[in-house]
Order: structure tokens, then C-alpha cells, then sequence
């Protein structure tokens, strides 16, 4: 039986209209966790913002039932399913601002998607006083993060040249011929988690496409000119360590 060793959690408080159809006062969340052997990781895969009542519950439904029969411990010590969600409880009261990140744990959250080119022209949106039409729209805003994945759906990072495989814009701003698109978003920026909410839609629609699509959060490792870490009454985490980059898939 393989035992889950949770060492820590902490939650980012996501921005006002980060969840574009919440209310004003609605705050929403994106909460991540710290295992044994491994980096920081986003709760779930995929793109996806919590309430605190929302979270508990999946914290219910996904891992505090483990720790009756000790497939999750916490801290390396036996716990009750009761205990662990007073310790998310106590996470959420915490919650540290996704400005905050680079901060705090020395990574900067980034949400990406890939896309075939073709996708762009499907996508329309059917709310009401949408931030954004389409997802060509989107695009527009973020356009200095694209870029093209000619050898198909996998991760390749912003900026590379063409030489290490990934086509860039033109001189005029034009995006070369590719089979996938890469979009990335820094959830840190203004607006950034409300642009990555609607990308998600987008990707996403009621009647599904064929066409083949991912979307993840992972991690840029911070440069040493953003290190300071700020006060706060999680900071304790930064001392913890940190592995390289990682996605999840």
C-alpha cells in the first residue's frame, strides 16, 4: 500500500474577477500541495479555481478519507480525516496573495495551454458581457507568450528559438506555420488568473471539438533579483526545498 506523506499546503487567494462570473465579494482560490519526493504541485490538474466550501469538499471526497487506514499522513505522523481538514481549515484562513508566490516559494505559477491553430477560429463564448469574444481575443492580449509547437501537443517553454524546435512571430508579428499552439499566462500579472479562467472556457466548450488540446499550471523557477521573501505567517514554506520545474499533466 503506498502511503501519501503530505508535508504542507498552502493556499493563493486568487484576485477580484478571477472567477468571471463570481460576484464582488465571492474570493476564490487556487491551493497547493506539498508531498514527500516531490515539488510543489497545483491541488488538481487542469485548470480549475476553488471556493473555500468547494475545497473543503473535494479536500473530503479526494484525500482526507486516506487517512483513516494511514494511506495519507501528514508531516509523517498518522492523522484523522477530521484533523487534516482542520490543517486546510487553517490554510485557507492564511491564504497568501498569488502576487505573493514568487515570494514565498520562489516559483512563479503559470498557466498553459496548447492548441491546434485550428481550434482558434471554433471558439465563441455564450455568457453575457463576456471580458472576451473568442479566444483570438485572448490571444491578442497575451500574444508575446505565444508560441508554435511544430512536432505536436507537448511542453516546450516561451522564448525558444526555432533551432531548439519551437517556430516564433515573424517580424511582423505574423505566427509561423505549426501543428500546436502554446499560450502562457503568468497567474501573478494583473488580470492574469481572470485570462486563464477564460482560455479554459474557451478550450473547453459545452459540445466538445476533436481537437486535441491540454492545459496545466506549472512552475517557473524565480530569478534571484525577486527572492526577498516576504512577511508572512506561512513563510516558514520558503524554507522549505524546492525542486526544478514541473508541470503537471
Amino acid at each position: 500500500m503506498t502511503t501519501i506523506n503530505e508535508l504542507d499546503g498552502v493556499v493563493l487567494r486568487l484576485p477580484s474577477g478571477a472567477y468571471p462570473l463570481s460576484g464582488p465579494t465571492e474570493t476564490y482560490f487556487l491551493p497547493l500541495i506539498l508531498e514527500d519526493g516531490k515539488a510543489w504541485q497545483p491541488f488538481t490538474t487542469g485548470i480549475h479555481w476553488f471556493y473555500a466550501s468547494s475545497l473543503i469538499s473535494e479536500l473530503c471526497a479526494r484525500r482526507a478519507h486516506l487517512c483513516v487506514d494511514r494511506r495519507l499522513t501528514l508531516r509523517g505522523r498518522r492523522t484523522t480525516p477530521e484533523a487534516y481538514l482542520r490543517h486546510w481549515r487553517g490554510a485557507l484562513r492564511e491564504a497568501v496573495d498569488i502576487t505573493l508566490a514568487p515570494q514565498l516559494l520562489r516559483l512563479r505559477p503559470i498557466a498553459r495551454f496548447q492548441f491546434t491553430a485550428a481550434t482558434v477560429s471554433k471558439t465563441s463564448t455564450c455568457w453575457e458581457r463576456p471580458a472576451f469574444k473568442n479566444l483570438g481575443e485572448v490571444i491578442d492580449v497575451h500574444r508575446a507568450t505565444l508560441t508554435a509547437v511544430p512536432s505536436g501537443l507537448q511542453f516546450a517553454a516561451p522564448g525558444r528559438s526555432t533551432d531548439e524546435g519551437v517556430a516564433t512571430a515573424d517580424d511582423n508579428g505574423r505566427l509561423q506555420e505549426a501543428d500546436v499552439l502554446q499560450l502562457a499566462i503568468d497567474l501573478t500579472q494583473p488580470h492574469g488568473p481572470r485570462d486563464a479562467w477564460w482560455v479554459n472556457d474557451f478550450l473547453h466548450p459545452p459540445k466538445p471539438h476533436a481537437d486535441p488540446i491540454h492545459a496545466s499550471i506549472d512552475f517557473a523557477p524565480v530569478q534571484r533579483a525577486e527572492e526577498p521573501v516576504a512577511e508572512h505567517t506561512t513563510a516558514r514554506l520558503a524554507a522549505q526545498a524546492v525542486g526544478p520545474l514541473f508541470s503537471t499533466i
